[in-house]
């Protein structure tokens, strides 16, 4: 009888021991939450987290440090889980509130706007709600006009030529043959020009021999006559 009244005590104190420890290491980390030093408060709550579904859970707890630290799919995913056990509606709106924000800070505006209004039916005079809701939907209707506002984006690479279409593929080709049909065009043109040039040369040099060769008969009469006149 002692024996076990002394084993059920030792078992007691060890109970109680483990008890205060968790309860001392879940208090650190909210000490460590309230000193804006999430990350610490993170590892105790995770640490701790399966004893911790024993005594109730600590998922909002660690949602809203997840949130702090801008991971936002990890705080949706905490507060869904807090959702499942969660019985009374204003803590439901309350959670539906903060999965809402998450949301928002997510950039997911759809699922935003729909945990709002969930938690709007759940605590209608939620003015908090009711004005981060406004804003949610001012964010989608601006994203959809800037969507539709948005050029048709033109691919990086030119496209293919189409092989059914000769006019597209042989555009280069009819370039070069005009580039060259224009070049070769302009050296013909410039070699008959050239011959153009040497043959009036050669004409007017003929001409002025013809000129040259009358000029000295001419002169071979004049003297003739003068020789022929000067007795008398």
């Amino acid at each position: 009888m002692g024996k076990r009244f002394l084993l059920l005590f030792i078992g007691t104190i060890g109970h109680m021991v483990f008890a205060q420890q968790w309860v001392d290491s879940i208090q650190a980390a909210r000490e460590a939450y309230h000193k804006k030093e999430y990350s610490t408060a993170e590892r105790i709550y995770r640490t701790h987290y399966k004893k911790a579904k024993a005594k109730g859970g600590i998922d909002e707890e660690l949602a809203q440090t997840e949130y702090r630290q801008r991971n936002f799919k990890g705080a949706i995913e905490y507060y869904q889980k807090t959702l499942k056990t969660s019985k009374k509606s204003t803590e439901k709106g309350r959670i539906k509130h903060n999965l809402g924000n998450a949301y928002f800070e997510a950039g997911d505006y759809p699922k935003a706007i729909e945990s709002y209004k969930d938690a709007l039916r759940l605590n209608p005079s939620n003015e908090k709600t009711r004005y981060n809701l406004s804003e949610a939907i001012r964010r989608q209707q601006n994203k959809q006009q800037k969507t539709r506002n948005q050029p048709p984006k033109t691919p990086k690479n030119k496209p293919k030529r189409d092989p059914s279409n000769p006019a597209n593929n042989n555009s280069k080709k009819d370039k070069k043959n005009n580039s060259g049909e224009s070049r070769s065009g302009q050296s013909n043109s410039s070699k008959l020009h050239r011959k153009d040039v040497d043959r009036k040369l050669d004409e007017l040099a003929k001409k002025e021999g013809e000129t040259r060769r009358k000029m000295n008969r001419n002169s071979g009469k004049k003297q003739v006559e003068n020789t022929s006149t000067k007795d008398w």
